[in-house]
C-alpha cells in the first residue's frame, strides 16, 4: 500500500451570461509500492541457488507507478432558458504511466516501457430542463487509444479507443441541493492483443468481445 499526493488547479471564465469556459489541471501522482518476494519449493534446486546467489530470495520488491496528469477544457453555452450545450476536450499523459520502474533488492532496477502514448478525449452534451425542478442530460464522447497496435496492448490493461454514451437526470431539491442519477456506457472495441513472447514466454493472441464498461 502507498499514499500518493497531487494537486488540482482550475479556473472559470464567464464570457457572457450564456457562455462559460473552464480549465482544469490534475497533477501526476506517484506511487511507490513495496512487498517481499516469496518463492516456494526452491531448496536444493539450481534456480533457488541462482536466486540466492543474486540476493533475490526473500528480497524486497519495489514498483514505482505514475498516475497520469491531465488537462481539461470545458465550455457551456445556453441556447435558451431550457436548453444548453456543453463540450469538453481533455489530454492525459499516459506515456508517463507506461514507464513503471521495478527494483529488486535495492540494486537491480528495470524501467519497463509499455509503449503507451498520450491520450485525448473530446465530448459533447446537452442539458434540457423539461420543467422545474427536472433537468435531463445526454452526451457522447470519444477517447483515443494509449496503445498504437495490438502488439503493445496487454491483458493487464486491455485499453483501446473508446466511445462513451451517457444519460442522466437531475432533481433540484432546493436552491442549494440537487440529486441526480446518471449512466455511462463505454464501448472499448475489441481491444485485440497480438504479443510475441518467444520460445520461453510464448505468444498471446485474442480479443475482448464484448468489451463494455458500465458506469
Amino acid at each position: 500500500n502507498d499514499i500518493g499526493y497531487g494537486y488540482n488547479l482550475g479556473a472559470l471564465f464567464t464570457l457572457s451570461p450564456q457562455t462559460r469556459i473552464g480549465v482544469t489541471y490534475v497533477s501526476q501522482v506517484n506511487f511507490d509500492f513495496k512487498d517481499e518476494m516469496r518463492f516456494k519449493n526452491m531448496d536444493g534446486t539450481v534456480l533457488g541457488a541462482a536466486l540466492a546467489a543474486n540476493g533475490l530470495l526473500d528480497a524486497d520488491l519495489k514498483i514505482n507507478v505514475n498516475l497520469p496528469a491531465q488537462l481539461s477544457v470545458g465550455a457551456y453555452h445556453a441556447l435558451t432558458d431550457n436548453l444548453a450545450l456543453v463540450g469538453t476536450v481533455n489530454w492525459q499523459n499516459w506515456s508517463r504511466f507506461g514507464q513503471p520502474e521495478i527494483s529488486v533488492a535495492d540494486s537491480n532496477t528495470v524501467s519497463a516501457d509499455l509503449n503507451y502514448k498520450d491520450t485525448y478525449h473530446a465530448g459533447i452534451g446537452v442539458y434540457y430542463r423539461i420543467a422545474d425542478p427536472w433537468l435531463l442530460m445526454a452526451g457522447f464522447g470519444y477517447d483515443t487509444s494509449p496503445t498504437s497496435s495490438s502488439a503493445d496492448r496487454s491483458p493487464v490493461l486491455p485499453l483501446g479507443a473508446a466511445f462513451r454514451y451517457a444519460a442522466g437526470v437531475q432533481y433540484d431539491w432546493s436552491r442549494d441541493l440537487s440529486v441526480g442519477l446518471a449512466y455511462t456506457l463505454i464501448d472499448s472495441g475489441s481491444a485485440k492483443i497480438n504479443q510475441s513472447g518467444g520460445p520461453l514466454k510464448g505468444d498471446l493472441s485474442g480479443e475482448y468481445d464484448p468489451n463494455y464498461v458500465h458506469a
